[in-house]
């Protein structure tokens, strides 16, 4: 991307030639001096547009997905079998548990992908005080993912939530059939020291087709087993995770208003989730949503 001083010292170059140059020579009558000074201020003029069309570009491609080779939709890669697990133990009641998320070690790092949508969730659900399920409760109205991402750090002192506008982020969950279901943010991420240790940053999801998994039933959950991942491009933006610092994820998912998975991760220092795409293995977790969530509205009439 060209810089901005660039383009405002040819805007100015053209500024000289068109005004002070040309009209200094058209007043002297040299004819040869008038022709060059507006020639260089049209050649010059021309260059600043090219240059600024180019970091349009740039800037698109920035904020929207890719168009792949193979000619089919932007996706992220279906995992191979055997990523990391991302699963509580047998005996940990959900949706609560704090097995440690494991990170493959054959990962292969492709580039991220950014698109935009913006999803409403359905009404029906009320949140605050008691839970209010209004809707057919076996059916999906609202799905809302939030991942947050911690890296350890030297002390430093806690700051307050810092919201970085203008960064989309796109995250992948694949069915056992291979089904690819796609949840982005609204360009917002909240970047912020949690402790003297702990830098935070954190993502909110909705579907980015509403329609791929919205009016489902609840029971579509279940065939969700892989969730794949992307934030390198991200964490070079913002300076997160760099040099191999100890990173660990954390996992929430909320169902119309009920939080059915809250997974807490262990820590890992591969820098594998600063490289490129990394997968986690959710199958456990998306089999106990639906528990989960029958007993948390039974828990409200």
């Amino acid at each position: 991307m060209t810089p901005d001083w660039f383009l405002n010292t040819t805007w100015f170059v053209a500024g000289i030639a068109a005004t002070g140059a040309f009209f200094y020579f058209l007043s002297e009558k040299n004819v040869h001096g008038t022709l060059w000074s507006g020639y260089v201020a049209v050649v010059v003029a021309l260059l600043a547009i090219v240059l600024h069309i180019r970091n349009d570009f740039i800037r698109r491609e920035n904020t929207t997905s890719p168009t792949p080779k193979s000619g089919g939709a932007e996706s992220f890669s279906v995992p191979a079998t055997g990523s990391a697990s991302l699963t509580p133990p047998a005996s940990s009641p959900p949706p609560k548990s704090t097995k440690s998320l494991a990170l493959p070690s054959n990962w292969q790092g492709q580039k991220a992908i950014i698109s935009q949508t913006m999803v409403d969730s359905p009404g029906g659900i009320q949140v605050g005080g008691d839970l209010t399920v209004a809707s057919d409760k076996r059916i999906i109205q609202s799905l809302v993912l939030e991942v947050k991402v911690n890296q350890q750090t030297s002390s430093k002192p806690l700051t307050e939530p810092a919201t970085s506008v203008g960064l989309q982020s796109a995250v992948a969950f694949f069915t056992a059939t291979g089904q690819r279901i796609r949840f982005v943010t609204d360009f917002k991420l909240v970047d912020q020291q949690v402790s003297v240790d702990t830098r935070r940053v954190t993502f909110v999801y909705t579907p980015e087709t509403p329609g791929e998994i919205l009016g489902k039933d609840i029971e579509f959950l279940t065939q969700i087993d892989k969730f794949v991942v992307n934030y390198s491009e991200i964490f070079q933006t913002i300076g997160f995770a760099g040099g191999g610092a100890a990173i660990s994820v954390d996992l929430f998912l909320r169902l119309n208003g009920v939080e059915v998975i809250a997974e807490q991760g262990g820590v890992e220092r591969t820098g594998v989730l600063a490289r490129g795409q990394a997968s986690f293995n959710v199958a456990q977790l998306f089999q106990e949503v639906p528990a989960a969530y029958g007993r948390a509205v039974s828990s409200t009439k």
